[in-house]
Order: structure tokens, then C-alpha cells, then sequence
């Protein structure tokens, strides 16, 4: 029995070299497509952040200096110096507000040593700010939402700017309060926001933003060096005795 073997047609063979050399040809120009785009999503991206980097330093005022602040509800001895500079003497013998005090010319922040050679050295002996510059003070004060903060209502922030001697050069008195908001939206708001804030990503607080000083001069014999801010509940709030709530606060100090 003569077995045959069957074998494709010839024009079917040549036309199945030429798809498989055609596949095999369209590979590199897909890749040359893929590293062409590559390079310039690549280059594009990289024109943006550098474009946005340099007009964000053109347009952003810059920063000179920023600080934490660590408010005081102790009373204690240093609390109670700060508040008499701030205030009155009769005042300061009953007073006794929230107050942080912030060096600019420290490394370290609101701790004191009782003994020699544990505080670093200072960032500078004589002046941190530049002579007859700008600049602008702003506080940043994290409020959390408590009964006694939306109670409270407007409350008072003292900023006063002192020397190395403890000189006053400047003060601002600004008013502030916990943002508004009703029920209802703080509810849907909450609610929204309800799996950070169980996981412990987010508190329930909110940001205030105190502009305290605007084109503020650095004076040539007279280097600031001591930042105090004082809380103040005092007024005709029913409940002028509480002070307000802060969790923390940030202090900026830059270029106008």
C-alpha cells in the first residue's frame, strides 16, 4: 500500500513564510514606538516638574524660618515670665493663657537644660533674618473639634516679637475660631471621611491660619530672636475661664 504524505499547497506555503517574516519584521517597529514614547513621556514629565519647581520659586514667597509650636497649659514658671511680657503686670499676676515660645536662633525646641553642654549650639550668635528685608509671620494652629472649641467661639492670638534680651519690638493681636460648620455637613463629612479616620490617618481637627505680621523689617540693632504666642479665651464668652484646645501649632516666617 504506497502511502502519501500531503503536503500544503505551494502558494500557501509561501504565503505562511511571508506572515510569519512579516510578524517577525513588525516587532521592531513596535518597540522602536514603545521606547520612542517612553523617552518622551519621560522628557515631558520631567520639562513639568522642573518648569512648576521654577515658577513655584518665583511666585511662592520663600521661606526663612519655621518652627513648631508647643503651647504651655501647666502654669509654669517660664509660661507665666512669657505672659507678663506680654501683658500687663496686674494681668500676669492672675493670667495664666496658653503660650509657646519659640527661639529662632535654637536647634532645639522648647526644652530647657539645667546643666552645661547638653543644648546644641545655637544656628546662629547674631541675627538669623537679613537687615531691612520683608517678611511675613503666619501660625498655622490645629484646633481639634471638641465641645469646648465650637462652645468657646472667637478666641484671641497675641504674637509678640522680642530680641535676645527679651526687648518687645513688635506685637499682633489676632482673632480666630474653629471653622463653622453645620450638623449636618459635618456629619456627611465624617462620614465621608470615616475609614482614615478610624485607622487613626486622620483626626478630627481642623487647621486654622493666622496671618500675624505682613512686611515685618528686620532691624539692624534689634535681630529678632524670641517668637510668644498667647491664647486668649477672654471676653464675652460664656465660658471666658476655659482656654481653647490646640493639639499643636507651626510657625513661618518668610520673604515678602
Amino acid at each position: 500500500v504506497q502511502q502519501y504524505q500531503e503536503f500544503p499547497d505551494q502558494n500557501q506555503f509561501h504565503d505562511r513564510i511571508h506572515s510569519v517574516r512579516e510578524t517577525f519584521v513588525g516587532i521592531i517597529p513596535l518597540l522602536q514606538r514603545v521606547v520612542f514614547y517612553f523617552v518622551l513621556g519621560s522628557f515631558l514629565l520631567t520639562t513639568s516638574v522642573l518648569f512648576y519647581g521654577f515658577f513655584y520659586l518665583i511666585v511662592m514667597p520663600s521661606h526663612a524660618a519655621t518652627e513648631q509650636l508647643y503651647f504651655d497649659y501647666t502654669c509654669s514658671e517660664i509660661n507665666t515670665l512669657d505672659v507678663c511680657n506680654v501683658t500687663s503686670m496686674d494681668q500676669c499676676q492672675t493670667s495664666c493663657s496658653p503660650t509657646a515660645t519659640v527661639d529662632i536662633f535654637a536647634r532645639h525646641s522648647n526644652w530647657d537644660a539645667y546643666i552645661e553642654n547638653i543644648q546644641p549650639a545655637p544656628k546662629s550668635e547674631k541675627r538669623i533674618l537679613k537687615v531691612r528685608q520683608h517678611y511675613f509671620l503666619e501660625l498655622k494652629l490645629q484646633l481639634p473639634e471638641s465641645n469646648i472649641n465650637k462652645e468657646l467661639g472667637m478666641f484671641g492670638v497675641t504674637i509678640e516679637l522680642q530680641t535676645k534680651d527679651r526687648k518687645a519690638v513688635a506685637k499682633s493681636v489676632r482673632s480666630a475660631r474653629i471653622p463653622h460648620e453645620s450638623d449636618w455637613i459635618g456629619n456627611v463629612r465624617k462620614f465621608t471621611l470615616l475609614a482614615p479616620l478610624i485607622v487613626g490617618a486622620l483626626t478630627e481637627s481642623r487647621t486654622v491660619i493666622v496671618p500675624a505680621f505682613r512686611h515685618f523689617v528686620e532691624h539692624k540693632d534689634f535681630p529678632l530672636q524670641h517668637i510668644v504666642v498667647t491664647l486668649e479665651s477672654q471676653g464675652s464668652s460664656w465660658r471666658s475661664d476655659v482656654p481653647v484646645e490646640v493639639i499643636g501649632g507651626q510657625l513661618s516666617i518668610g520673604k515678602e
